[in-house]
């Protein structure tokens, strides 16, 4: 029984030369021969590349590889591997369509362990990000307008223009499955003026898939969850125990196990394992509760803890002297307003008093520091805090550019 399976191949702009354009490469391409192969060391483990003469052009769709067991085939492949062939490209994107025989294959059924997770530390309620409830309610928008064929290029804008800004922080299977609705449902909308906005969502993909734009987005997770749970255990003067967050990593596969430290090799797992919302959100709760109690615990040489054990991220170095130098010579209420503008801009988990000596000097009252942390604003220094956070994005900024 014949099986052509056609699918799509993409990431072609990632992998041709610079100085070829994108429409003469594809022009280039079409009718070739071409070999998947599979690429185990990937970090979307599933992965299946397309090669011409030796070379990676591309990736088969995600989309594709999911839905027509692609993966599966190819496990059945010798070698797995399989020759196919490039018949044309899409009219919407930059891609090709590509088709190979698997009809002498047996496929490999794979099936993928489903990640479902109970929240189970009592004195944390995980609390989505407020970027998620919004794109959640601007895509609910955008796909019942056109749904319902009462969708105007009016009603449209102002809900694409924000999930533009919104479409870097969806890593979840859910805003992944709606952005291929939208994709679809635009493409075959009725009113042209509206479904040329589809080439707005594919722009977006290059940028999507961005490595950079990947772990930009889980920092900024990272940091927005981090500072919801530091609300939550201040205001409520709860304590998390190691075991507290052990019974809810003990739910999760291996790879799951928030032991990284924060780098780009998580962002892109996650990326790829298209978790739903709620598992993903108890994944970052989890790790961010993890990571604070692993920073509060004595190293392996027994020294106490410093603020370079609560930074978040990369640049641990520049910022320790950073910090150094912007608190030197100041009263410990000014320290405590200064050190609480580094928490709230997600340079810090948290800042103590100890932690702050340890790593500098002894400056005066721990009174006075935690009064400046905490009533800063009620002690007319508004605009002081407000300054040091202007300093301290900028410093951000300026740390990613360099980086």
């Amino acid at each position: 029984m014949a099986n052509i399976v056609c699918f799509s191949t993409v990431g072609l702009a990632v992998y041709k030369d610079n100085a070829i354009d994108i429409e003469e490469y594809i022009a280039s391409l079409i009718g070739k021969t071409v070999i998947l192969q599979l690429e185990p060391e990937n970090d979307d483990p599933h992965a299946v590349a397309v090669t011409s003469d030796g070379k990676k052009i591309g990736y088969v769709r995600k989309k594709d590889n999911d839905d027509k067991n692609i993966y599966g085939l190819m496990m059945g492949c010798y070698r797995h591997c399989r020759s196919a062939r490039i018949v044309g490209r899409s009219e919407q994107y930059p891609t090709l369509i590509t088709e190979a025989d698997f009809s002498d294959v047996i496929p490999i059924n794979v099936k993928n362990e489903k990640i479902v997770t109970r929240w189970t530390i009592e004195k944390i309620k995980p609390e989505p990000i407020e970027e998620w409830c919004e794109l959640v309610n601007v895509m609910n928008a955008m796909l019942t307008l056109l749904y319902q064929g009462t969708a105007t290029t009016d009603n449209m804008r102002p809900l694409l223009d924000r999930y533009k800004r919104l479409v870097i922080t969806g890593f979840s299977k859910e805003f992944y499955d709606d952005r291929q609705d939208l994709l679809e449902m635009l493409g075959k909308y009725k009113d042209k003026d509206v479904a040329i906005m589809q080439e707005e969502i594919v722009e977006l993909s290059e940028h999507i898939h961005n490595k950079e734009t990947r772990n930009m987005a889980f920092g900024f997770i990272y940091e927005t969850i981090s500072r919801k749970i530091s609300i939550q255990l201040n205001n409520s003067g709860a304590t998390i125990s190691k075991t507290d967050v052990e019974k809810m990593i003990s739910q999760m596969p291996k790879l799951f196990i928030p032991t990284n430290n924060y780098n780009e090799s998580v962002s892109i797992f996650l990326y790829y394992q298209r978790l739903t919302r709620k598992t993903l959100l108890h994944y970052f709760y989890t790790k961010v509760l993890y990571d604070m109690i692993i920073s509060n615990e004595s190293d392996e040489n027994g020294k106490k803890k410093t603020i370079r054990n609560f930074i978040i991220g990369p640049y641990k170095d520049e910022w320790i002297e950073f910090i150094g130098v912007i608190i030197k010579n100041k009263t410990p209420f000014i320290v405590g307003c200064m050190m609480r503008a580094f928490v709230d801009c997600g340079v810090l988990y948290e800042a103590q008093y100890k932690h702050v000596v340890n790593t500098y000097w002894n400056f005066g009252n721990d009174d006075s520091y935690r009064n400046g942390f905490n009533n800063f604003a009620e002690k007319n220094c508004q605009p002081h805090y407000d300054y040091m956070r202007e300093i301290i994005n900028d410093k951000k900024k300026k740390l990613m550019q360099e980086g």
